[in-house]
């Protein structure tokens, strides 16, 4: 009976607040967690051996996984509106940037959890790594 229902008339009965209803994933936030796994799974090149045993035991799908889910739920969709758009993106650009290992290793581990994520400011993320001053692809 759903599968037959028009989307308009699903968020009409189920709201986005709702739990009644779990929609499969759409193809953008398919996109966003292969993007972040991606991310993610550089990790086990960038660390030491005092984390290697974490890094081993994680799974890069499994928390970009977490991390969109979390993001979705705070931020909504990112087709919506051009700002939640853009933290997507900058989020996605900072995930997967060369000067984000400690980023990328805290989240991985868990250091930072998805809520956290999805809850810190991009100037926040920024913060936790050292950044050259000089290097160009640095958007925030």
């Amino acid at each position: 009976m759903l599968l037959n229902m028009p989307i308009a008339e699903l968020r009409q009965k189920y709201p986005a607040n709702s739990r009644q209803i779990l929609l499969p994933p759409s193809r953008e936030r398919c996109v966003l967690r292969l993007c972040i796994a991606g991310g993610l799974s550089k990790v086990s090149e960038e660390v030491d051996e005092r984390y290697m045993d974490s890094v081993n035991a994680s799974d890069p799908c499994k928390v970009a996984t977490q991390v969109e889910a979390a993001l979705f739920k705070h931020w909504g969709p990112d087709e919506t509106l051009e700002p939640v758009a853009y933290k997507y993106s900058l989020l996605i650009t900072l995930i997967n940037h060369a000067w984000n290992k400690d980023l990328r290793r805290q989240v991985l581990l868990g250091e930072i959890t998805p809520e956290m994520l999805a809850n810190m400011s991009l100037a926040e993320m920024q913060q936790l790594n050292t950044w050259p001053e000089d290097d160009p692809d640095i958007l925030i």
